[in-house]
């Protein structure tokens, strides 16, 4: 029994219509449990009728047996929705996955084919560098580089590699191709900054001794160097130069940078302006017909210093041309080595 409502029970008038209407609600809701409860306990009574004359099975199911059946049901068919579509969904996964499995297969063997053909490729590069070091006396890329192919990329798996990528993880045989092919590389461009060093040695030495063509234009050889008939005794005498007949007054040129030792007139060799190139090389230039440079200046190689003339004991317009290494006048042809 309940202790009787007492009308006033709070001073508030508003804790009073709260209390009221708590007392409502407590009352409607016990009333809801009880008919809840009677009507989750009232049976059905299924009745199983075989075709033969045997008795009759009853089966009595409370409606809370019948509503946990069809609650268990309905869990039943939600879950199986959700794991065929976790199904389907991990299917078109999987095809997704076998799909980028064959396009990373087909980028691996064209990474395949394209590594084998840049090592071949560079072998046949490196083989070029090494004929061309042999060329030019640099010594053989082996014994000029006795340490290179030591280091570069580790080809063994490491245990980080294993915990990253799986213990079956294992690196190709390309891998070691191309850690091969780095090697190489780093050894032929060392090879290669050597044969650069010698060029630029090379072109320096070039650049200070006698080897082009002195007379611009052209021009062609009217008597070589050696012993020769003299053109004014007939009498076999030592030709010391070459003479190069082109037109009257083109421009003659030095064959090579140096500083000018002499210029004017030289006896039989007429006008003529010698000039003192490194390495022990002078060069000579006779029969001019004027001079455009001084004793003292610094002359460049190409540079024009006069022009064909036929001064001094000549027979015609042409220049003497001698290259002097040391004291001695040598072969002035083998150092022709280019035209202007």
């Amino acid at each position: 029994m309940h202790a009787p409502y007492r009308k006033n029970k709070f001073q508030s008038p508003l804790m009073n219509r709260a209390y009221e209407l708590y007392i409502r609600l407590r009352k409607q809701y016990k009333a809801w449990v009880k008919r809840f409860m009677t009507k989750g306990h009232e049976r059905l009574t299924l009745m199983l009728i075989p075709h033969s004359e045997k008795r009759i099975f009853n089966v009595h199911i409370s409606n809370f047996t019948i509503s946990f059946l069809v609650i268990t049901l309905a869990l039943i068919v939600f879950f199986s929705i959700l794991s065929l579509n976790d199904h389907e969904t991990s299917q078109t996964t999987i095809s997704e996955l076998s799909s980028l499995s064959k396009v990373r297969e087909g980028q691996i063997d064209a990474f395949r084919d394209r590594s084998t053909l840049t090592i071949n490729n560079f072998t046949l590069l490196e083989q070029q560098f090494e004929r061309l070091a042999s060329s030019v006396g640099v010594g053989n890329v082996k014994t000029v580089f006795p340490f290179y192919g030591q280091g570069g990329l580790d080809y063994t798996v490491t245990p980080e590699m294993q915990r990253k990528y799986g213990k079956d993880f294992s690196l190709p045989e390309e891998i070691r191709e191309l850690d091969n092919l780095n090697r190489n590389v780093a050894r032929s461009t060392e090879q290669l900054k050597r044969v650069n060093s010698f060029i630029d040695n090379l072109k320096q030495v070039m650049e200070y001794t006698p080897s082009l063509w002195p007379v611009a234009g052209g021009g062609f050889i009217t008597s070589s160097f050696g012993s020769r008939p003299s053109p004014f005794t007939g009498i076999p005498t030592m030709h010391t130069g070459v003479d190069i007949a082109w037109w009257p007054g083109s421009p003659v040129r030095c064959t090579a940078s140096g500083t000018v030792t002499y210029a004017g007139f030289m006896g039989g060799y007429g006008l003529a302006v010698r000039i003192s190139h490194k390495y022990g090389f002078s060069s000579l230039y006779g029969h001019m017909q004027n001079a455009r440079v001084s004793v003292g200046d610094t002359v460049q190689k190409g540079q024009v210093i006069g022009s064909i003339g036929n001064t001094g004991l000549a027979t015609g317009y042409h220049l003497h041309y001698e290259v002097i290494l040391g004291d001695a006048q040598i072969n002035p042809e083998p150092y022709l080595t280019s035209k202007f």
